[in-house]
Order: structure tokens, then sequence, then C-alpha cells
């Protein structure tokens, strides 16, 4: 997964050996996850960082 936004992150959630998880992307930066990941939702929010 690659946030192209230059500004925003984004907070994907996630199912991973049936358990649901969260992670963030910072603007311009990606993430490859392995196949037992299945990525369930994508919310874009108006922060510059994941902090």
């Amino acid at each position: 997964m690659f946030n192209t936004r230059n500004e925003d992150r984004v907070i994907l959630r996630y199912l991973r050996n049936g358990e649901t998880g969260y992670e963030c992307i910072e603007p311009n930066g990606g993430r490859a996850y392995p196949s037992y990941f299945t990525v369930t939702g994508v919310m874009i929010q108006s922060a510059s960082s994941c902090d």
C-alpha cells in the first residue's frame, strides 16, 4: 500500500488471523503486507504525520 497524498495520513483497518488491527501510513509513505493480511478499510485524515 502506498499513500500518494502529500499532506494527509491514511489509517488502514486490516484483518490478520481473524483479528482486526489499524496502521497509520504517513504522507508519501508505504508498507508491504503479507498475503495473510486483508485490508478492510481506508480512512484519509488531514494530518501530516502519524504522531
